[in-house]
């Protein structure tokens, strides 16, 4: 059994101070297929 996580889209670096709210999804990968639906958006508030 293996993982694999990507990223994509445009990422700018955090702000000095200043909480930022990203937002992740995830979908199941075989042989380099995606299968299954996508899970909802959840939106997570970084710190820094």
């Amino acid at each position: 059994m293996g993982t694999q996580s990507s990223l994509t889209g445009w990422e700018s670096g955090p702000v000095a101070n200043a909480p930022e709210v990203r937002e992740y999804m995830a979908i199941g990968v075989v042989k380099d297929e995606e299968v299954g639906q996508m899970s909802e958006i959840k939106e997570v508030v970084y710190a820094g």
